[in-house]
């Protein structure tokens, strides 16, 4: 599946850990170590250096495989490769040390591959939780477990031996970024434990363990190499990416036939069927980034022959089809950061001649073309700043489209578009100069543009715009947080920013307060604490942001370190707790006023969820079903079909498959195993 985060790949390494005491081993005359203990395997030359100099055996296991040839199909390349217990070598003796030798992303093959999961087309968590690690890029915390040590201590302990990088960059070469939240599940030894993955690794809680053993890394490579033996599971059609237009409620799914392709259904089994076999036979297309463009479904997919481009679909076979090869030939044209405005799809596209630049298509072959060639040549406009994907940074606003881009003089600033050239033109040049202002979210309320960013005057800071420079106003800033990590250096002290009755709701933090409550009318004097929920300096941490029939609904931390669920009226005085309770994921909202959403099982072995619905109240706020399985997996998915509630989630039984519900137990039932029986996980 496409992979949004590939700029990151290029950091496949390892970690720094305080060298343990040697296992018992063999040495030979020509420089091989052996293990006749462990595997009976043997590392030599800049394998068995790198082994040895990055943590050995508590990092990265026993070899289970000689050094041998492998195919490598992220790079289509072939490279001598050695598997061990917990990580893959791979030598690139083309790279200076010590990336001349790289370690495979096994924590994405696994949950991509094995598992079939695609991490980046599931909810993200809303925002950063008291005390642990926020990654924006994947939407996830690494937090500690207890009052002890745990996944974010180890985490910010273990690194690349690398001077030329700092403690967050080291840490993030060994570990990559996580996919997952925390959930619990049955590794490989059976043991059932708290468990949360990572680009290159699986972190796994064992409390009973002394501190020094509490985390542990999951064997991936046992469970991932080329010999590993074959498991029979349920098959799971893993349905993502659920996107409703009128009637019909889009996403993508495999039946074992067809491979991972687009889907739809009016909510009834018979209704629930294969639009299109675009990439024929058992390869996928992989549909992804659905959305809706004015009753048009726009998606990327790759038929096998022109790589990922830019498709539409009216739910007809017909009907579904490539708007244009923008990058002839099968790379494909890396779409990304798509929006609608004025009747106009817009996204970033790369078609090999001018980069990643905007373009626009009114759905139709002739009318999907380049906005502007913003930064000339190939280099292309759009800035990678590390914080900050599709949806976040390209936002429509009435009938304009708001992104950031870099011309080649005034390095990132803020764009907008009507979808013509002469109408696609810089805003405002913040930070002047060519140094780059940096931007953390684009969001419409009111009909105006709030973003936050940060600039060298300002530093971080909550911004409006009405498209003009005169009209693009600093309405506060805000002091960094403490840098008690390298994390806190780059992530912005608001984040959340949610339109709420014409005014903007958003999560700050300051000194006296921690993170709390904050409210804009798009004024600097009517931009302030709307309400300190946990007096002092702790913070209440607000989330999940959901507008409801003239009410808010969110989520914060109570004095006792709990998650509740709130409602506000808008005022001070009406902005109180209605119950006490973990919630993962969106609250989804039914015409009627209806609450959904979903609460984690975190007593199960696999990822498990109980349904509730909540008419804002405390009386109301109760549960409709709950979802138990030993399946691992990275979440459901939830979208509203008209009245009815649309989930891709699992049970034992079935697997991943698509449910609806009408609100009640006996109501909440499945649409379709779409998937069924066994499948085997080689």
């Amino acid at each position: 599946m496409q992979r949004l985060i590939h700029l990151l790949a290029a950091l496949i390494l390892l970690i720094l850990v305080s060298l343990p005491t040697g296992p018992t081993v063999q040495a030979q005359a020509d420089g091989e170590r052996c293990f006749p203990e462990g595997t009976g395997y043997c590392i030599t030359g800049r394998f068995r250096e790198y082994w040895e100099q990055n943590g050995g055996l508590p990092v990265f296991g026993y070899p289970i495989t000689p050094a041998r040839e492998e195919f490598n199909r992220d790079t289509g390349q072939t490279y001598l490769t050695q598997w061990f217990e917990r990580a893959r070598f791979e030598l690139h003796p083309e790279n200076a040390p010590p990336y001349d030798v790289l370690l495979g992303r096994l924590g994405d093959d696994i949950l991509t591959v094995q598992q079939n999961v695609d991490w980046q087309e599931l909810p993200r968590e809303a925002g950063p939780q008291p005390g642990c690690l926020w990654f924006d890029q994947t939407g996830h915390n690494v937090c500690d477990q207890g009052n002890g040590p745990g996944f974010k201590s180890y985490w910010e302990s273990h690194g690349l031996l690398d001077p030329r990088l700092d403690s967050y960059g080291r840490s993030l070469a060994l570990f990559g970024l996580p996919l997952t939240q925390p959930r619990m599940a049955t590794n490989s030894s059976g043991d059932t434990v708290l468990t949360q993955w990572f680009e290159r690794a699986r972190f796994e809680w064992h409390p009973d363990q002394p501190d020094d053993f509490k985390v542990l890394l999951g064997l991936l490579g046992n469970e991932y190499s080329p010999g590993a033996p074959a498991t029979t599971v349920v098959a799971s059609s893993y349905p993502e990416s659920l996107t409703a237009i009128g009637d019909t409620l889009f996403f993508s799914a495999e039946d074992g036939q067809h491979g991972d392709e687009l889907w739809k259904s009016d909510g009834t089994p018979e209704g629930t069927r294969l639009v299109r076999d675009i990439n024929p036979g058992p390869a996928s297309s992989s549909a992804v980034l659905l959305m809706n463009g004015n009753g048009t479904l726009f998606f990327a997919a790759d038929d096998g022959q022109h790589g990922t481009e830019l498709w539409k679909s009216d739910g007809t076979r017909a009907g579904t089809l490539m708007l244009r090869d923008i990058n002839p030939g099968a790379e494909g044209s890396r779409l990304f950061q798509f929006a609608f405005a004025g009747g106009t799809f817009f996204f970033i596209a790369n078609d090999a001649q001018h980069g990643d630049e905007l373009w626009a298509s009114d759905g139709t072959p002739e009318g999907t073309r380049l906005v502007k060639d913003i930064f000339p040549g190939s280099d292309g406009s759009w800035v990678y700043q590390g914080m900050g994907f599709a949806p976040y940074l390209t936002t429509a606003v009435g009938e304009r489209v708001f992104f950031f881009a870099n011309d080649g003089t005034s390095g990132a600033e803020l764009w907008t578009s009507d979808g013509t050239r002469n109408g696609t033109r810089m805003v405002r040049d913040i930070n002047p100069g060519p140094q780059d202002t940096r931007f953390f979210e684009l969001t419409a309320a009111n009909g105006q543009l709030f973003f936050v960013a940060w600039d060298n005057a300002n530093g971080y800071g909550l911004w409006r715009s009405d498209g003009t420079s005169a009209g693009t106003q600093l309405l506060r800033a805000f002091e960094p947080r403490p840098r008690s990590s390298p994390m806190d250096r780059s992530f912005p002290p608001l984040f959340g920013l949610t339109e709420f009755n014409n005014r903007l709701v958003f999560t700050a933090w300051d000194a006296e307060h921690g993170d709390e409550l904050w409210v804009s009318d798009g004024t600097p004097e009517g931009t302030f604490l709307f309400k300190n929920i946990i007096p002092g300096a702790a913070g209440a941490t607000p989330m999940q942001f959901t507008s409801v029939k003239g009410m808010l609904l969110f989520t914060g931390t109570n004095a006792r370190g709990n998650r509740e669920l709130w409602r506000s009226d808008g005022t001070p005085e009406g902005t109180v707790p209605i119950r006490e309770i973990d919630i993962s994921g969106d609250l989804v909202v039914r015409p009627d006023g209806t609450v959904f959403f979903l609460r984690p099982l975190t007593d199960t072995a696999g990822s498990s969820f109980e349904l509730w619905k909540t008419d804002a109240t405390s009386p109301g706020t109760v549960p409709i079903k709950a979802f138990t399985t030993t399946v691992n997996y990275l979440g459901p998915d939830m979208e509203m079909l008209n009245d009815t509630l649309m989930l891709s989630i699992a049970d034992d039984r079935h697997g991943i498959e698509l449910w609806r519900s009408n609100g009640t137990s006996g109501g909440t039932i499945l649409v379709r195993d779409i998937y069924p029986g066994t499948t085997r996980i080689e």
